[in-house]
Order: structure tokens, then C-alpha cells, then sequence
């Protein structure tokens, strides 16, 4: 009986181990250059964010002159924000040299337009750019406090399309007006129609509920609130910009008790007698720092053609039993009197001239006359100014 025997197979763990070798380099060469590509991709990221930052920077230093005329010793905008060649920069990101150059592209009497390219090479060698492009106009600087000062007239934007002026409370009509009804009297509650575009009062009813008492009209809103500071100290700037007191310590020092009241006697354009508005004062809440609101419609002549119709006068203010605890002494010290002071200017008379559009924030600051002895109070400057009564 024969027997085949088998012979053994020789290399064949050597091959398949050359051939593991070999997919294993394939792989690593593979991550070796996603390594660099991810690697170089980061280094130019890194680059560009910089070359960014320096072209804001550069931007944001052309905004930051100080002067608008030329001036030697400041960063003016007629010498300091011209072109300027390439150049480098120092930076922090150490694997490549920045270079600026500045242009400016055109200009105007009022404004500049500016370009800032910032070039390098990359770590291949490749030449890179980023520009950032704007325009500077050509604005005092000083102006920029001009945000701090309080606005005049009427803004543009009008929320819910209608003027500014209008009290929030109004009620929107049918017709486009806008219906507002001052707080009640001691009589009947008039109704007042607002045209939305222009603020004016073009109908009273002097019944709310009653259609037949109201009649076509021509007349200024103005409105305000007044605050009160009716300790038994001068009051300082810090009480006129917080006052504490209330309506029941102002009634207090008014006896009998009854809050102020208002009223304006004005003249109009067309009709040099003088007469007195339609005021209401608001109710007040006893919560520390609560204001008093008030309402006035100022009825203005028939407009000649051409003129837009205008008024003049004051406003003041009183008890309708003791008009005399509303002192117009500037040395009365007495503890039970009051005294009127402004939050705005009126040319230090205290008289509205000319005008000619609603008037809103008109506010006012009650105090007392003073302690009872000398000296007497005065109104907290540069805060308020005084509002004489006659």
C-alpha cells in the first residue's frame, strides 16, 4: 500500500506579512496627509482671522479721529485718514510677515470711502490677501453727546402710526382719529379726537357720552407730569432726579388738602387776547416717587393762508380755594407754601413762544417754599430751574 506524503509549504507567512506591511504604509501615508492638509488648512485660518483683526483694527482707528479740521497735534480727519502704502505689521502669528496697505478709494466734502488690504504668503509659499472696505463720514465727535441730550419735536418713526404725542391711552376710530378721554372732573368728561399724523386736536365733545355736544376744533395738545420733593430740607439734585414724596404729603402742606391744578393762559398767532386752555389733572397714587399727569388743549385762531397757527404763554399752577399756597416769592420761606420748578428751559421766563406743534414731557417739580425760617428753598440746579408764577 503506497502513501502519499505531503510536503510542508514554505513562505507563505512571510508573504502575507509583507503584503500587511505594505496596506498598513498605504494607510499611514494616507494620514500622514490628512495631517498636513488639516494642519496646513488650520495654519491659514489662523492667518486670516489675523489679517482680519488688523484690518478692522486699522478701520476702527480711521473712525477714531478726534478732530474734523486739520490739526497737528490730533488725529484729524482732513490729514490723518489718507492712503498709505504697503507695510509691514507686527503681529503676533510668528510663521508668516504681514503687509497693509491703506487706500482711500473717494471723497467727498462729508465722507471718505476707505479700503484696507492686508497680503502674507502661506506656509506653500502662496500669496494671500483679505480687504475690508467702508467709509467714514466725516462727523464732529463731540457730537456724539449729542445722544445724551433730550429730544425736540416729534421723532419720525411714530409707534402705532401715529404721532408721538398722542396719549398711549388713545383709542383708535373708524374715521382715523384717535379718541382720548382726560381723567375725570368734578363736571363732565370731555372726549378729545387726535388727527394721527399731525397731533392736532381736530374734536371735542364736552360729554364722553354725549355725541351731540361735540364740535369740529383746532387746538395743541400739551402734557406733562409734575413730581414732588416737599421735604422740610433744600432739596438737592439727587431729590430732583428721584423725588420721594407723594400726593398725600404735598396735601399735607396745601391745606386744605386739594392737589394742584393746571392752567394755561396763552395767545394764539392771529389773536393777541389772552385766554385760558382746557386743563385736567390726573389722579395720583400714594406709592413713594408716583406722578401726577395733566392735559391741556390749547384752542389756536383760524390759520391765515399760508401761516401755520402758533401760541404763546405760560402754564401755572393752583388750588382752586388757596391760589396763594403757590408762592411767586423768591424769598418766602414759609413750610406751608409750595413752589413750582421746571425739568426744562424755557429762557428762564418760564413763557412758551411760537408754538407749533404737540408738546409732551413738559414735567415739573412741586417743592416747598422753605422751613419756615430764612433761608428760602430753591429749585435743585442744574436739574430743574425755577418756574415763577406770574
Amino acid at each position: 500500500m503506497n502513501s502519499t506524503r505531503s510536503r510542508p509549504q514554505h513562505g507563505v507567512s512571510l508573504i502575507e506579512a509583507l503584503l500587511a506591511l505594505v496596506v498598513m504604509a498605504v494607510g499611514m501615508l494616507g494620514v500622514v496627509g490628512l495631517q498636513a492638509t488639516l494642519r496646513s488648512n488650520g495654519d491659514l485660518s489662523r492667518q486670516r482671522a489675523e489679517a482680519v483683526r488688523i484690518a478692522q483694527e486699522t478701520l476702527e482707528t480711521w473712525r477714531g479721529f478726534t478732530r474734523v479740521e486739520t490739526d497737528a497735534d490730533e488725529f484729524d480727519f482732513v490729514d490723518d485718514i489718507v492712503a498709505v502704502g504697503s507695510t509691514p505689521v507686527a503681529t503676533v502669528v510668528a510663521n508668516t510677515t504681514f503687509n497693509r496697505e491703506r487706500l482711500v478709494t473717494a471723497a467727498w466734502p462729508g465722507m471718505k470711502s476707505l479700503s484696507v488690504r492686508v497680503t502674507w504668503q502661506d506656509r506653500t509659499g502662496q500669496n494671500q490677501e483679505v480687504a475690508l472696505h467702508s467709509a467714514v463720514a466725516r462727523v464732529a465727535p463731540e457730537l456724539a453727546g449729542s445722544l445724551a441730550i433730550p429730544p425736540q419735536g416729534a421723532p419720525t418713526r411714530q409707534p402705532l402710526g401715529r404721532h408721538s404725542a398722542i396719549p398711549p391711552s388713545a383709542v383708535p376710530q373708524a374715521d382715523g382719529t384717535w379718541r382720548f378721554t382726560p381723567p375725570p372732573t368734578a363736571t363732565d368728561r370731555p372726549a378729545w379726537f387726535f388727527n394721527a399724523t399731525t397731533g392736532l386736536i381736530t374734536r371735542i365733545c364736552t360729554d364722553a357720552n354725549d355725541n351731540s355736544t361735540c364740535a369740529s376744533a383746532a387746538s395743541q395738545f400739551l402734557t406733562g407730569f409734575v413730581r414732588y420733593a416737599v421735604g422740610m430740607s433744600q432739596p438737592t439734585s439727587v431729590d430732583a432726579l428721584n423725588p420721594t414724596s407723594t400726593l398725600t404729603q404735598l396735601q399735607a402742606v396745601i391745606n386744605p388738602a386739594l392737589g394742584l391744578q393746571a392752567s394755561v393762559r396763552f395767545t394764539t398767532s392771529e389773536n393777541a387776547t389772552a385766554a385760558t386752555a382746557d386743563c385736567f389733572v390726573g389722579t395720583t397714587s400714594s406709592d413713594p416717587n408716583a406722578a401726577t399727569e395733566y392735559f391741556c388743549a390749547i384752542p389756536l385762531a383760524p390759520s391765515l393762508p399760508g401761516v401755520v397757527p402758533t401760541w404763546s404763554g405760560r402754564l401755572y399752577y393752583y388750588t382752586s380755594t388757596t391760589p396763594d399756597r403757590v408762592t411767586a416769592d423768591a424769598g418766602d420761606s414759609s413750610n406751608d407754601k409750595t413752589r413750582i420748578c421746571r425739568y426744562f428751559d424755557l429762557a428762564g421766563s418760564g413763557n412758551y413762544s411760537a408754538v407749533k406743534a404737540p408738546l409732551s414731557n413738559q414735567n415739573y417739580l412741586v417743592i416747598r417754599t422753605g422751613s419756615g425760617t430764612d433761608p428760602a428753598f430753591v429749585c435743585p440746579s442744574p436739574v430743574t430751574a425755577a418756574h415763577p408764577r406770574s
